[in-house]
C-alpha cells in the first residue's frame, strides 16, 4: 500500500508497464527521484527530490508528463536488454502437430525502438502543449492601446 503520492505514482507506473520481473516498484521510485531534473528542464519547474519525496507535489499535466518520461526510459532500457546475445540460429521448429516459433532478438529490439520513438514523440507533444498553456503574454493589444504586463 502506498504511503505517499510518490509511492502511489511509482506503483501506478509499474502496473502500467505490466509489472515486469526485471524491475520493482522501488526501482521506479528511485528513477523518479533521480530524474526530477529532467522534468524541471522540460517544463521550467523547480521540483525537488532531495528529501525522499518530490516537493512540491507533482499533479495534473506535470505528473502525466513525468510518467511519459519514465515510459520512454523503459522502452530505451528494453531495447538495450533485448539486444543482449544477438539473433537466434532458428526461428521456427515444427514436428507433427507441434510448432515452436522463436522471435529474433533483433526483431524484438526493432519493436522496442518503434515504441521508444513513438513515446518520445508523445512526450515532445506533451511538453509543447504544457509550454503553450503556461505561456504568459508579454503585452495585450486592444483597439490601438497597448498594455505591457
Amino acid at each position: 500500500m502506498a504511503t505517499n503520492y510518490l509511492d502511489a505514482l511509482s506503483e501506478e507506473l509499474y502496473v502500467e508497464i505490466d509489472s515486469p520481473s526485471g524491475i520493482s516498484v522501488p526501482y521506479v521510485k528511485q528513477y523518479l527521484l533521480n530524474n526530477i531534473g529532467a522534468l524541471n528542464n522540460y517544463l521550467g519547474t523547480s521540483y525537488s527530490g532531495v528529501t525522499g519525496t518530490i516537493l512540491p507535489q507533482i499533479s495534473g499535466d506535470a505528473q502525466v508528463i513525468y510518467k511519459q518520461i519514465f515510459q520512454t526510459h523503459w522502452y530505451d532500457r528494453s531495447v538495450k536488454t533485448s539486444l543482449g546475445a544477438g539473433a537466434y540460429d532458428w526461428s521456427e521448429i515444427s514436428e507433427g502437430d507441434s510448432r515452436i516459433r522463436r522471435v529474433s532478438k533483433n526483431e524484438l529490439a526493432k519493436s522496442y525502438i518503434v515504441l521508444k520513438k513513438d513515446s518520445q514523440e508523445v512526450l515532445t507533444q506533451m511538453i509543447n502543449y504544457w509550454r503553450s498553456n503556461k505561456a504568459i503574454p508579454q503585452q495585450v493589444l486592444a483597439s490601438g492601446n497597448c498594455w505591457y504586463l
